[in-house]
């Protein structure tokens, strides 16, 4: 995916919308409420299709309303796109609750404790998330000066570059909670 421009599809979006008086609707790496916005503000479609985002944080439209920061899609396909492929349980690696939201959910816990976290790679940083909303003190250790872990290393390859530039405005702009 990384080679695909964000919004790709909003081109043939206009165009069905042109010859339509029905709503139309657009999806195709829209990751983020504020692309999704914009898309809507400049009419380009009525209505937008977040997939792998509500996969990512499917309580987008509450925090939204609440103000909350949104975990965002980083489009590295390995817990969706790659397990649908390969007929795979579905997952998403940026939400551990993904795909058992029934029987796996965050509950308060009934005694805290202060939590070490060791490496601030993706896996670390989610279970620091998920230790904190259940009412731990968490503290995370990571040796290097960046956050990532191994996402460091994937965005090495050609058309990864884009998850490790989404990955670091994500870190930078909402704290764990």
């Amino acid at each position: 995916m990384g080679a695909v421009p964000y919004n790709w599809i909003l081109g043939a979006c206009e165009k069905v919308k042109s010859v339509v008086s029905c709503p139309v609707a657009t999806v195709g790496r829209v990751v983020s409420v504020e692309a999704g916005e914009k898309i809507l503000e400049d009419g380009t479609a009525d209505i937008i299709g977040y997939g792998r985002s509500l996969l990512t944080d499917p309580d987008i439209a509450k925090k939204v309303e609440n103000g909350e920061c949104i975990r965002e899609c980083l489009n590295c396909n390995k817990g969706c796109v790659d397990a649908i492929q390969s007929r795979r349980y579905l997952s998403c690696v940026l939400n551990d609750e993904n795909g058992d939201e029934e029987t796996i959910f965050i509950q308060p816990c009934t005694e805290t404790k202060n939590i070490a976290i060791v490496g601030a790679s993706l896996a670390g940083l989610e279970a620091a998330r998920v230790a904190y909303k259940r009412g731990h003190t968490v503290t995370v250790f990571e040796k290097s000066n960046r956050l990532g872990g191994q996402i460091n290393i994937d965005s090495v390859p050609p058309r990864k570059m884009k998850s490790y530039v989404l990955f670091n405005t994500m870190k930078n702009s909402c704290p764990i909670k």
